[in-house]
């Protein structure tokens, strides 16, 4: 995967720069050994995001999930060419943890790609 295979989704991937931005981000946290999305919200409202990104940043965990399941519909489910994924999973059971799956990962990697190549990674 290369981040022009993503850019040839076109539209809906320039539409959505800014959840890409964010699920960055939340990647970055997971990467820096946060254990869940309450986790990274809090982290998020502590750090200096907020001036990071033109839309704002989901200080909780319900807002965080809704940029993942926008992008789960609207970019990543067209990219991996399926409707049944998720860019989470929950190793513990639904109420518990969440942590990126196997494509979460590949997605945070192909975003960080992304970004770097054509814009600008934000700071973590």
């Amino acid at each position: 995967m290369h981040s022009d295979d993503l850019l040839s989704l076109g539209k809906p991937v320039l539409d959505h720069l800014e959840e890409l931005k964010i699920f960055y981000l939340i990647g970055c946290a997971y990467q820096d050994q946060r254990r869940s999305l309450r986790d990274i919200a809090r982290e998020f409202s502590n750090r200096d995001c907020q001036g990071r990104l033109a839309e704002g940043m989901p200080t909780s965990a319900s807002k965080l999930s809704v940029v993942i399941a926008e992008l789960e519909r609207q970019v990543f489910g067209p990219f991996f060419k399926s409707e049944f994924f998720s860019l989470l999973e929950f190793p513990q059971g639904r109420g518990k943890s969440a942590v990126l799956s196997e494509m979460g990962q590949q997605a945070w990697q192909l975003t960080r790609q992304f970004l770097n190549d054509y814009y600008e990674l934000p700071e973590w």
